[in-house]
């Protein structure tokens, strides 16, 4: 299973990167958020099945709805080398405790049109 196109905040996401070179040692997901501060730093770990990314329930709680960008780096004799890019989506959760609120996913832009 690859990167995930899009998931909701809150969810605990996992995945086996295929864009790693054949000769890491070590793999690093990056994901950078539009709103300054929003970042993420994922250490990927080597397994039977190649190198696992997996983002906790709370990691993901965190992120902005919205766009993100990913960069995987793999360390290749010691050096960092990017061997992939993407992009994926955070959806806005829809859980709720109490009472449910209104709930309207447009962004402000469609919301001001």
């Amino acid at each position: 299973m690859g990167q995930p196109a899009e998931f909701y905040q809150g969810d605990a996401i996992s995945w086996i990167e295929s864009r790693v070179h054949p000769d890491a040692t070590a793999v690093k997901v990056w994901l950078r958020g539009a709103a300054a501060g929003a970042g993420v730093e994922v250490t990927a770990t080597d397994t039977l099945d190649g190198w696992k990314v997996s983002l906790s329930a709370a990691t993901t709680t965190a992120m902005a709805a919205g766009d993100w960008e990913l960069q995987i780096v793999s360390t290749v004799d010691g050096a960092p080398l990017t061997t992939g890019r993407g992009s994926l989506l955070v959806r806005r959760s829809l859980a709720f405790s109490g009472s449910a609120a209104a709930f309207d996913d447009r962004s402000q832009a469609q919301k001001d049109l």
